[in-house]
């Protein structure tokens, strides 16, 4: 990180341009007597060292070597940050301007005063960096929560305690509800359990279509979303540092599925195979009465339509397809299936900034199924 800054003003210097040295990670300036010792030591080292020769190693040296001498001092990235003494009581605290967070914030409070009755909330609502290094490990690579489902569990056990104050949200009586089934389909897919007549993937398919019909029984519109699996990204890492095993098969109707599902479904390209080939089925050959729409890969298809798309998880797609869903010619109720508590993050982000709304012509109402009940 710092030899690409140098890289960068040591090419600027020899073109006669100066250009500011800085940490990449907390764009602090570096000092230019501090910059100087750090892309120059070097030349200074060999200088001081030509010196040592020429006053004490020659014959002509009027110094001896066993006097005494001062050592070069040289600003390094560990010293060229400026100190700072704050008093805290009957105790000075020396700070040093560098990468602590907590006393980058002390500087200012000295440096700004004006600052300090809006040091809560900056601390609370800006970012110190691009990505918060407190998600991520050591290495670079995001954390996984290891308890992420807890929030799910907490949620179904508390209750709906409606205060005084909140006025009910009028719905208009007349109009007919028109109710909208969005599903998860690889959680669903993943939830299977494979039967004894489960032989090959195209019995797999067939399962899988059936279960989806049985899902969208009693509904006016159903949405199958599926995820978008790319080679390259870092959902993909995360899902390999997950998976017991990668091993891929060449995905055809007649594959035997001699293996678990969970070890059939452990490959990334082996589940982007698999959905293309569920999704078109679906498509094709799905004896739902409503109007179907599949996401899978880049596409939004449809029975007269096609669209794409850019988004990579069902976690944002999901929420997508309820934006996309909402007719505000009619009363509409819309149930989102899915274990993902990413999902129901997401949903409760649409309702608490009013992406969904409320009213006559508007969503009536929004469901979040999940669990096995």
């Amino acid at each position: 990180m710092w030899l690409a800054w140098a890289y960068q003003f040591k090419s600027c210097y020899a073109s006669g341009q100066l250009m500011p040295l800085k940490s990449l990670t907390s764009c602090i300036l570096i000092p230019y007597k501090a910059k100087a010792d750090i892309l120059q030591f070097s030349q200074k080292g060999q200088e001081h060292f030509e010196a040592f020769i020429q006053d004490r190693l020659l014959p002509t040296s009027k110094i001896s070597i066993w006097d005494s001498m001062k050592k070069l001092k040289l600003k390094t990235f560990c010293n060229w940050m400026q100190k700072t003494k704050l008093c805290v009581g009957d105790k000075a605290i020396k700070l040093r301007e560098e990468l602590e967070l907590l006393g980058r914030f002390l500087i200012i409070q000295g440096s700004r005063p004006d600052l300090i009755p809006k040091l809560e909330e900056t601390i609370g609502e800006y970012e110190m960096s691009v990505v918060p290094r407190s998600i991520c490990a050591v290495d670079g690579s995001l954390y996984i929560p290891g308890d992420k489902a807890s929030l799910m569990h907490a949620i179904e056990e508390a209750t709906n305690k409606p205060t005084e104050s909140e006025s009910p949200v009028h719905i208009a009586p007349s109009g007919h509800l028109s109710r909208v089934l969005i599903i998860d389909a690889m959680a669903v897919l993943q939830s299977m359990e494979k039967t004894p007549t489960m032989l090959t993937v195209s019995s797999l398919q067939t399962s899988f279509i059936k279960h989806i019909e049985s899902m969208a029984t009693g509904y006016n519109e159903a949405r199958v979303v599926f995820d978008n699996y790319l080679d390259m990204s870092l959902k993909n890492k995360s899902r390999q540092k997950r998976a017991v095993s990668s091993t891929e098969f060449a995905i055809h109707p007649d594959i035997r599925l001699t293996m678990s599902l969970k070890d059939f479904l452990s490959s990334t390209r082996s589940k982007r195979s698999l959905t293309k080939m569920f999704a078109e089925a679906l498509l094709e050959t799905s004896v739902i009465s409503l109007n179907l729409v599949v996401v899978y890969g880049t596409k939004i298809k449809g029975k007269d339509f096609e669209q794409d798309h850019s988004h990579e998880e069902a976690d944002t797609l999901l929420p997508h397809q309820v934006l996309a869903s909402v007719d505000e010619s009619k009363r509409q109720e819309i149930c989102v299936w899915s274990p993902d508590t990413d999902v129901l993050t997401r949903l409760l982000d649409l309702v608490s900034h009013g992406r969904l709304g409320f009213g006559s012509h508007s969503i009536c109402s929004l469901k979040f199924l999940t669990g096995k009940g």
